[in-house]
């Protein structure tokens, strides 16, 4: 039960991510179903991308000038934001959806034929669009955090006038500068939100976030408050069940959570379908086939399968040129494919080489699942030149995995080192593989640990000879006086 609910700790800034996503795109998702905007999100979505693409088609590079290429999206929705607010009338002869729907494929063209002109135009594409919660940074998800939250207090002040042009919209006059500037505040402050979005997760995700949660909440609470409450815990439920399937079975995390959300859209339209319907045996009936059907297709798709899939090439790829979270993706794979383990040596030897303690942490995951002995020599190295940042992985592999060798090295670092926290780590380390001669050099020197250290050594001692504090400490003046 720990584990299904558990995340591993590379997911733990995606999983808050999705928080962070749901707690403002709900909010914005109960407007603009309201409004009967629905794909003004997805409009706003396109024109934050457009704006990015123009930051890098002007030299901005990606990754490394990202504040540059994010104020030319807010640039773009701002000019997006004018134009919903603007196009909205109580009188209208245009339907906002047609503006909405004519702003998308405006901003999608422009930004395919700048890609175009781009040699990493169809990578970029890809990426503005599908985007991958997996691969977020904890920067990102902060900074996120921030501006979400300066949305959210600006909406909170201004409360009463949003949701009086929102549910209202026919009782005030649509023709007054007031009543055209709080709607331009709207839709810029959703404009500041979308583009945020788009840059961390891509335009699909942000869509689903927005409408699939507030749909069904909608479906089975009346008012606002439980409306608000229902899509936040709906969305969060979602992510987490979507990010535990992307990672176990090594499925791009975007789409997969889309289908998790219309999937779970589906079940509750049913079930509630069936609660109102007057003919429940009819209507049963009918789904029953519906899935059948489904289930034999997605059955003849499965059974006519040619070939496995070759995750080669996809995780050469990633280990070789990928960001860090794309490495890490990189041997999560492995770990599902070990036959190409032997094959990627190379890559992954120099992977070690890097300071960073999730990858680190991914490597020893991986190492773990390896054959005996296979990564021995590797697994010495990083025990003989691993700092405290990395140190604790890869002792834990070298118990696990009984190294021969591997505790002379541990010994040796421990004699070296004269940090007493890390010495802590590495006697409990030998201890417990029963490496003793380690127990004379603590008799001798325990006195140097102080406070909860001495505390955390004396009850570590004591677990392992399974004696009392006393007894260790009255054996230890004795050792000091005698040797």
């Amino acid at each position: 039960m720990t584990d299904i609910l558990s995340l591993p700790d590379v997911l733990i800034w995606p999983f808050l991510a999705s928080v962070v996503l749901a707690g403002i795109h709900v909010y914005f998702g109960i407007h603009v179903i309201a409004r009967n905007v629905i794909f003004v999100d997805l409009a706003l979505a396109q024109i934050a991308a457009l704006g990015a693409v123009v930051g890098i088609y002007l030299g901005y590079e990606h990754g490394k000038e990202e504040t540059a290429i994010y104020l030319y999206s807010i640039a773009f929705t701002l000019i997006g934001a004018a134009i919903f607010s603007i196009s909205r009338s109580r009188n209208q002869t245009v339907p906002v959806e047609a503006i909405v729907g004519i702003t998308y494929t405006v901003a999608f063209a422009l930004t395919l034929i700048i890609l175009s002109k781009s040699p990493i135009g169809s990578h970029e594409l890809d990426r503005l669009l599908k985007g991958d919660i997996l691969w977020v940074t904890k920067d990102k998800v902060v900074i996120t955090a921030i501006i979400y939250a300066a949305v959210g207090l600006f909406h909170y002040l201004l409360r009463k006038q949003f949701f009086s042009l929102t549910f209202s919209y026919e009782t005030n006059d649509a023709a007054k500068l007031g009543v055209r500037f709080i709607d331009f505040l709207f839709y810029m402050s959703f404009g500041v939100v979308v583009a945020s979005s788009v840059s961390l997760v891509g335009v699909f995700l942000v869509f689903s976030y927005l409408v699939i949660p507030s749909v069904t909440s909608m479906l089975i609470f009346p008012d606002i408050k439980r409306r608000l409450i229902f899509g936040w815990i709906f969305a969060v439920a979602v992510s987490f069940v979507g990010m535990k399937i992307s990672w176990h079975f090594s499925l791009p995390s975007t789409p997969l959570i889309v289908i998790l959300f219309a999937v779970a859209l589906a079940i509750i339209a049913l079930v509630r379908q069936l609660m109102l319907s007057k003919n429940k045996k009819h209507f049963a009936a009918s789904v029953f086939c519906s899935c059948t059907a489904l289930a034999i297709f997605c059955l003849i798709i499965y059974l006519g399968k040619a070939h496995k899939s070759d995750h080669a090439e996809e995780i050469t790829h990633l280990l070789e040129s990928g960001t860090t979270q794309e490495k890490i993706y990189g041997l999560k794979l492995l770990t599902n494919h070990r036959e190409l383990v032997s094959k990627c040596r190379d890559l992954i030897v120099r992977l070690t080489k890097e300071n960073d303690r999730q990858l680190q942490a991914a490597l020893c995951e991986l190492f773990k699942e390896t054959r005996k002995n296979e990564w021995d020599d590797v697994i010495l190295t990083m025990l003989q030149k691993s700092d405290s940042d990395f140190l604790s992985c890869w002792l834990e592999l070298a118990k696990k995995k009984k190294i021969p060798g591997s505790t002379d090295i541990i010994y040796k670092k421990f004699t070296n080192i004269s940090d007493a926290d890390i010495q802590l780590e590495l006697i409990e380390t030998l201890l417990d593989m029963h490496y003793d001669k380690v127990t004379d050099d603590v008799l001798k020197n325990y006195t140097k640990f102080h406070g909860p250290l001495r505390e955390d050594l004396l009850k570590l001692l004591n677990d392992h000879y399974h004696t009392d504090h006393k007894s260790i400490e009255a054996f230890g003046d004795w050792w000091r006086t005698n040797h």
